[in-house]
Parts: structure tokens; sequence; C-alpha cells
């Protein structure tokens, strides 16, 4: 009886301190995440992170870690100023000191987001020299832009080639009214613009395009793929 009772309390106490070994290490894991992650995404502070996959301390010690996921804010990719930043991976193939020391790590898959405001859109497209103004609507955008001194305005969902994003409007309003023949032509010319999508922090480009109210979400799915950590794309 005793010596069940000893087995016992010897099974907890190891139990015990393989928990607090195992809460450890998921923390110094995930600082040591976050600490690389503010250095390679240049963001004010650092993301948040959570990993996962019990028991973490030898999932670390074997160069594995099977689940991860960052949020954070503040973040600038090539002038776009980004609002949020999401990033989900799984079946990671990296040791801490790969990660630590910025290098290029490997994983199963993933999925990267990057939510942009309107006016973080709009800053953009002006940096790549069009005089526009773009709104984002749910499922497409609003172009608005001067022609002729008089505001013109266009929707409609760009499209994505690559990593070239493409606005052409079939139809403006000015002022409310349709246009038609040349007036229409040169309104269409006022408001098209055609820029280069920025590739999203760890060299992930951006595969497709979310429109919100007022926020465009663009996503990059991940598979068998490698990210740079080192802070250059």
């Amino acid at each position: 009886m005793r010596l069940t009772r000893r087995l016992l309390v010897t099974a907890a106490i190891l139990g015990a301190l393989f928990w607090g070994a195992n809460l450890a290490a998921e923390k110094v894991a995930e600082a040591r995440i976050a600490a690389q992650a503010q250095k390679t995404f240049g963001t004010t502070s650092p993301p948040e992170v959570s990993i996962g996959g019990f028991p973490i301390i030898l999932n670390v010690l074997q160069g594995s870690i099977p689940t991860a996921s960052l949020e954070g804010r503040g973040l600038t990719v090539d002038e776009l100023a980004v609002d949020v930043f999401r990033i989900e991976l799984e079946g990671i193939r990296a040791s801490l000191s790969d990660i630590s020391e910025g290098r290029r790590i490997q994983i199963e898959r993933g999925l990267a987001q990057a939510e942009v405001t309107s006016r973080a859109i709009t800053d953009f497209v002006r940096s790549r020299g069009y005089r526009l103004t773009v709104t984002a609507l749910p499922g497409k955008i609003r172009v608005s832009g001067s022609v002729r001194g008089a505001t013109a305005t266009a929707e409609g969902t760009p499209k994505q080639v690559g990593r070239v994003l493409q606005f052409r409007p079939d139809s403006v309003m000015v002022e409310g009214k349709p246009l038609s023949g040349a007036a229409l032509a040169e309104a269409r010319k006022a408001l098209t613009f055609e820029i280069d999508l920025p590739i999203l922090p760890g060299g992930a480009r951006i595969t497709s395009i979310d429109y919100r109210e007022g926020r465009i979400v663009m996503i990059a799915t991940l598979e068998n793929a490698s990210l740079d950590l080192s802070g250059s794309s």
C-alpha cells in the first residue's frame, strides 16, 4: 500500500514537472518566434504568438512545431500600411535556433492574411501615380477621381493577374448620371489603375483578395512552402 502510494506521488510529481517544463518551453518558443517576427515584419511591437501540439518540449527538441499562429498590427509592406495581419501555420519544420537566428523555415501548409483599410489602399494607389480614391465595399470597390473638374465614380471588382491588380470600369457615373460615348471612354481611362501587389512577410505571395466594407483582406495560401525569416522577401 505504501509502495503504491509512493509510486503515485512520484508519478504526480514527475507529471507536474513535465507539465511545467512543457509550459516553460512553450513560452520560450513563443517569445523567440515573436521576437524574430518583429524583426522580419518590421512592426513596432512583437506580434501575439501561440503555438500548439502537446508535448511542445519534445516537438521543439526534435525541430518540429505542429501549429503556430501570429497576429499583429502596425506593419508596412512596400509602402502599403497593413492594419492587421494574421498567419496560421501547420507542420513547421524548424528548431528554435532556426527561428531566433532568422533562417528559412519549411512548412506543410499555411494561411496569411493582411487587412488593409480603404484609406491605406488609397494611399498605396496614389503612391503609384494615380490620383484616385478607393473605397472598399462588400465584394467590390468604388473608385473616384476628377474628370474635367467633375467627380467621376465607378464600382466593380478588380482583376488579379499574378501579382498585378487591375481595375478597368465598364460604366462610370458623374454626379449620379451615367456617361456614354467619348465622355465615357475618357472617364474610364481616368479611373483605371494597375498596380503590383506587395509580397507579404516571409515571401508569401497574395493568391486572392476578399473585399469587405471599409477594408480589403489580402490572402496568401501556402502549401509545402518555405518562409524567409531573415527580413528579406
